[in-house]
């Protein structure tokens, strides 16, 4: 059996448009999603609907994928976080190499 890391989440800023995110490792993958969690049941059916992967965010702080399986069984408690969809530009800058000072 192959186990991934999965990291507690933590707050960042997202490099290109500076906005705050939360990051973390879920089964092996980082992963960065909006910092504000989704309202409801309808925000999150509108944010699969763009293309975007939804987490639950658990008591330990781990974020976990909202697959079908998992939403359908309605077991993950937590807040629903979609992941982050950067509006920063589109062409990498100097200060996203270097950091703005």
């Amino acid at each position: 059996m192959t186990h991934f890391i999965s990291t507690p989440a933590a707050l960042a800023t997202c490099p290109r448009c500076r906005l705050p995110i939360i990051t973390a490792h879920d089964e092996g993958i980082r992963v960065r999603v909006d910092l504000v969690p989704l309202p409801d049941q309808a925000a999150e059916i509108a944010a699969l609907l763009q293309g975007r992967t939804t987490y639950t965010r658990l008591r330990n702080g781990h974020l976990v994928t909202r697959d079908a399986p998992r939403i359908a069984a309605r077991t993950l408690t937590g807040p629903t976080h979609a992941d982050h969809r950067c509006t920063g530009p589109k062409q990498l800058t100097i200060d996203d190499l270097i950091g703005a000072q």
